[in-house]
């Protein structure tokens, strides 16, 4: 089978693993995170919020990471995010950041992510 060299941007994560992999491994170390990555997602169920979210308080969310880069800086400040939205009433806010703020870090990748 021939492979087809693609372009790829080379990010600064991707730069960073071109300068840590040595010799030819870099495909290979990219092609491992991939599949990493997706067995991972496939594993991961989306956050359920204890089922009780609001119709309002999803679309926020949905609204707040559609565009989303997923950065740690991002997944931490999302809950201040919400709060600093001023899109519902005060306490649908405040409800819906400490929902995020208990949800596991790989459930808010997968919905940001999918």
């Amino acid at each position: 089978m021939e492979k087809k060299r693609k372009n790829v941007y080379m990010g600064p994560e991707l730069e960073e693993l071109a300068r840590d992999s040595q010799g030819n491994n870099f495909s290979k170390k990219l092609n491992a995170i991939v599949r990493n990555y997706k067995i991972i997602m496939e594993y991961t169920h989306f956050p359920q919020f204890d089922n009780n979210i609001k119709t309002e308080q999803l679309k926020l969310l949905i609204d707040i990471t559609r565009e989303a880069d997923i950065t740690s800086e991002f997944i931490e400040n999302l809950p201040q995010t919400i709060i600093d939205s001023g899109a519902l009433d005060k306490e649908d806010l405040v409800d819906l950041a400490d929902k995020v703020r208990r949800t596991p870090i790989i459930e808010l990748i997968k919905l940001i992510g999918d």
